[in-house]
């Protein structure tokens, strides 16, 4: 069975405080985008999890996200069969895009259909939530506000339009650092509400007014990379543009396909990955 394994992006992103067990909570919209991954997964009976990835030097072993998932989905529904995961990388890794949490999703709900769907939705994210705080958002994928550690959905239809453009720079960030760095930090809070909202009713001056990531207070003044990236898509003619996740992706929306291929190809600076995609 083949499955794309679609990307996110974060058209808002807020964290909202910290909890007692040292997890931050966040309130988030969260947009499935059409870059993304190649998955083929072949089951087989001998009890084995095995991947095989391609344009990448991820690890082939239990450490990997869809290795975790196919051998927890068997535990789950306590079959002992196995599988091999073909994957073929196209999201940049440590991007803030969410590629590894999509490819477990991905692996999940292709195991799903191949044995008739033993697992519901909700069985599903449950799974799909102890692999990581992202992991439940693919499930289902499209538009959704996220709550909690990310794990709390609301999907909601959006009516905004465009072409994105997304580049992620010659640069890594940690997600913990990031999440540890912006305690000491002061930074504006936004109405995710109202940015639901102005989605919803296709409102987009709102959504472009009201809008924004945190994380660009952590991560803009330390990488100027990414201020670049957003002047960039800018000056090409994105009407909106910003960091995704804890970074250091950048993306840019756009009227026309044929201006978010412009920025792309233009974009001088060094950079990982990313390409032309659409909002799913």
């Amino acid at each position: 069975m083949k499955i794309n394994a679609n990307a996110k992006i974060n058209l808002a992103l807020d964290v909202t405080g910290k909890r007692s067990d040292g997890y931050h909570e966040v309130s988030m919209i969260m947009q499935e985008v059409s870059l993304c991954d190649k998955i083929e997964i072949i089951p087989d009976s001998s009890g084995e999890v095995k991947i095989e990835i391609k344009n990448s030097n991820l690890p082939c072993d239990e450490s990997n996200i869809a290795v975790k998932a196919a051998k927890l989905f068997f535990e789950k529904i306590s079959v002992n069969d196995g599988c091999k995961i073909i994957l073929e990388k196209h999201i940049p890794v440590c991007a803030g895009l969410g590629g590894g949490s999509s490819d477990g999703a991905a692996v999940l709900k292709s195991l799903n259909e191949i044995y008739s769907y033993p697992l519901s939705v909700d069985e599903l994210r449950e799974l799909a939530l102890s692999l990581g705080a992202d992991v439940p958002f693919f499930i289902e994928g499209k538009t959704a506000l996220a709550k909690g550690v990310g794990e709390k959905l609301t999907n909601f239809s959006s009516k905004l339009g465009g072409t994105l453009c997304i580049i992620k720079p010659d640069i890594d960030i940690s997600t913990p650092l990031a999440y540890k760095v912006i305690d000491s930090c002061t930074y504006p809070h936004y109405d995710i509400k109202k940015i639901k909202e102005a989605l919803e009713k296709g409102d987009t001056q709102t959504f472009i007014n009201e809008s924004g990531n945190v994380f660009e207070y952590v991560c803009c003044p330390i990488h100027p990379e990414i201020d670049e990236i957003k002047n960039h898509l800018k000056k090409c003619g994105a009407f909106f543009a910003m960091m995704s996740g804890s970074g250091p992706s950048v993306f840019g929306i756009f009227e026309n396909k044929e201006d978010a291929q412009k920025a792309f190809e233009t974009y001088k600076g060094s950079f990982q990955g990313g390409g032309v995609c659409e909002l799913i």
